[in-house]
Order: structure tokens, then sequence, then C-alpha cells
């Protein structure tokens, strides 16, 4: 039997005392925009601001509803958005995964937002459209990501998301906006970080920045150009792999099969880090591609083969940063917002970071939290068997919230005025 109205009463219950911790120290305005926006982009897994209003099924006009949801984006203040992120992320450290070091492992990356369409946009510029088989330019706007996995699903949990133009006034570089996630990160997670990028990553500004904060540890992809300085002399690190063989023995896990890969490490410098005696640790991974090596370079302390697993299989961990951006793509239609200025984006890529955060957190419970095993069960997914959660979760609130006969207004408190003590004056005759 199906309790469609228990389900739809905790699940908006959930929303709502989740928006509440969000909210913590906000004045009643911005709270009540925070519940809403949570509770329309749940109901209706969009950013249209359309659609979340007629989740929110106000019984007034309708344009008059996604009014009032465009002039809080655009009228909230600066000090109300850290504090919203403060609230959401200290949520967060207590549910993420915290390597042997005692640093969280943070996966960056950037992603974009295709407007091939869009002429009205804020500072629009060219970004590479990643959908297309061939690179191709279209407007856009570039966006840098952060997250981090869960503490007991290795879930992916979204710390920092910051759409940016580089035709935007101000703007330095696309390193510069990664450096200052960087530091915002080791802010707010109050820990070391232990970051995993790709090859993107493969650049003298991260490998300088990271020698200057040495508590901080960092795995890169490299690519095959790079020279390393190999007892006193450079040398081209494709031509290192030719001369090696793996000697460590590695089972990847991946969806369709599994591949018996052969590791190997050494230690080098860099060119790029003058007069410094650090070294850094390569690792040659064989048997992954006939057509590429895969090559890390870390700055992490490796004492023996188990070090160079941990290093390797927390790398493949990455493509869980790639499933956060298909989620947000795919299940909220990310990049169909039409918002039009920078600040009003980047709002409502918050609200959204928040809603996809707040479902990975479910996701991390899943092996005991009853309400997240009843929206996976009411998704009506083809699989069980799945590493990652969050699609299911996100289709299951939706299902569950198509039931609602009413929005969330029942749910806010609603302050109720005492009648008014103003003197009456009597006419006496």
């Amino acid at each position: 039997m199906s309790y469609y109205t228990t389900d739809v009463y905790e699940i908006k219950r959930e929303i709502t005392l989740f928006s509440s911790k969000i909210s913590k120290n906000l004045k009643k305005a911005t709270s009540n925009f925070v519940l809403d926006m949570q509770y329309g982009i749940a109901k209706k897994t969009s950013v249209l601001t359309t659609e979340i209003a007629r989740a929110l099924d106000e019984g007034i006009k309708l344009k008059n509803t996604s009014e009032r949801l465009c002039d809080n984006m655009e009228n909230i203040e600066e000090d109300e958005i850290e504090t919203i992120k403060n609230n959401y992320l200290a949520i967060v450290r207590e549910n993420v995964f915290i390597d042997k070091d005692d640093k969280v492992v943070v996966l960056f990356d950037d992603s974009e937002i295709a407007k091939p369409y869009g002429k009205k946009f804020e500072d629009l510029c060219r970004v590479r459209d990643a959908s297309q088989p061939k690179t191709t330019l279209v407007n856009g706007y570039h966006v840098c990501e952060a997250v981090a996995l869960s503490s007991n699903n290795k879930q992916p949990i979204p710390l920092y998301s910051y759409i940016y133009s580089t035709d935007s006034n101000g703007h330095k570089s696309m390193p510069d906006e990664t450096i200052k996630s960087l530091d915002a990160m080791k802010t707010i997670l109050k820990h070391p970080i232990s970051g995993i990028f790709d090859r993107g990553y493969d650049s003298n500004t991260f490998f300088k920045y990271f020698a200057e904060h040495p508590d901080d540890d960092f795995v890169i992809r490299l690519k095959g150009n790079r020279n390393v300085i190999v007892k006193g002399h450079e040398v081209l690190v494709s031509k290192m792999a030719e001369d090696r063989k793996g000697k460590v023995n590695m089972t990847l896990f991946f969806e369709s099969e599994n591949k018996e890969v052969k590791l190997s490490h050494t230690r080098v410098g860099l060119p790029c880090i003058e007069g410094s005696k650090k070294a850094y640790t390569i690792i040659f991974c064989y048997g992954l591609s006939e057509e590429e090596l895969l090559l890390l370079i870390t700055n992490r302390h490796v004492n023996d083969k188990k070090d160079v697993i941990t290093i390797v299989r927390e790398y493949f961990y990455r493509w869980r940063i790639e499933e956060n951006f298909r989620h947000t793509k795919s299940e909220y239609d990310w990049e169909n917002m039409r918002v039009r200025t920078l600040k009003k984006m980047n709002v409502l890529n918050l609200m959204l970071m928040i809603r996809v955060g707040h479902v990975a957190l479910m996701a991390n419970k899943v092996d005991e939290s009853l309400l997240a095993i009843k929206m996976i069960e009411r998704s009506k997914s083809l699989r069980a068997d799945v590493c990652v959660w969050i699609y299911q979760i996100t289709r299951g609130i939706k299902e569950a919230l198509a039931y609602a006969q009413k929005g969330i207004q029942c749910f806010k408190r609603i302050e109720k005025r005492k009648p008014s003590r103003q003197l009456e004056i009597w006419e006496f005759l």
C-alpha cells in the first residue's frame, strides 16, 4: 500500500527543517525566500522561476510570484549570501570524507553554462560546449566547482560553485578563480585539504600555490609534455614512462568492466619551483588505455605501494564531480536558467547547490534513513546496484511531491498579530 499523504508530509517537513538550518540568523523575508526556492526546485526539478512559482501554488497570479522571486535574487544582500553559505557548509562539514592524514578530499573542476542563442545576458563570453562531439565555442559562462565526498557512501556533496565571465570587469584569469575556490575551501572546512585535479590544472600556477601552502596536498593529472627534474637534469615525463615497467598490481572497478593495471612511481623535482628542495612523486599507470598513459603527480609522502594505490583510487573518485555536473544539468535543467544578470545567476546557482547538497546528505544516510529509502523506491529506477544515489533520490522527491495538493505556505511561520490596543473614542450622548 502506498501512503502518498504521509510521504508528501515527510518530504515537506524534511525540506522545511533543512531550510530552517540554512536560514539561521537571517531575516524573515530571506528565510521565506530560501524555503520557497528549496521547495520549488525540489518539486519541479527546474531552475526556471516560473516553474518554481507554479510549485508554490500561492493562489495569486503566477507573474507576481515569479517577479517576487526575481526581486529577492536581485535584492538579497552579500552578507546574507555569506550567512547562507556558512550555514550550509557547517552542516556539510560534519558529513565529509576525511583521509588517513586528517585532510578533506576535495575534487576541483570547471564546467560551463552554454547559451548559444543568448543575446541579452550580462557579460556573455565564449566557452567550449562539452556536449558537442567536436570542440565548439559558443556564448555562455564558466563555472568553478568544488565537491567533497560524503563520509559513508562517497556521494558528491557540492561545496563551492561560482558562475563567472571572462569578459567581466575585474576578471583576471581562470586559474585565479580556482585559487579563490581553494582559499575558500580552507577557510570554510577548517581542515587541510587534499585536492584532486584533472590535466587541465597541470599549470605552474597551481604548483607554486601548493608550494606556498605546504599543509595542503594535491593530486594532479599530468600532460605528457611536462618537464621534471631527475638527478639534476630536465626530462620529459612521457620519455620517463617508456623506461619503466609497472611493478604494483591494481584492479580498477568500472560499471562496464574491471581493469587490471600496473603502477610505478618515482621521485622528481619541478623546474618551476626555484630553489626548493621539495620532491614530488610521479605515478605511472599502465594498462588503462592503449592510446594514452595516465600520469599523476602529488606532493604527498609515498612510502609503499599501499600509498600509491590509495592515490590512484582517490584520483578516480574525481569522476564523482562529473556525476555532479551531469546530475544538475540532466535532472534540474541547469543550463536552461533564464535570469539575465550574473548576481541572479549566482544566487539561483547557490539555491540549486544547496538543494543538490541536501539530496547528497540524504544519499549519505541511505543505509539508515527510512525517508531516503522511500524516495529511492518512489523513483522506480531500473537498477538497484548503483554507486551514486542522488539521481534516484531527486526523482523520488519529485514523484512524491507531485501528489501535493498545496504549496509550502502552511509550513511557514505565520505571524499572528495581537488585536490592536488603539484607544477608541466613544460618543456619549
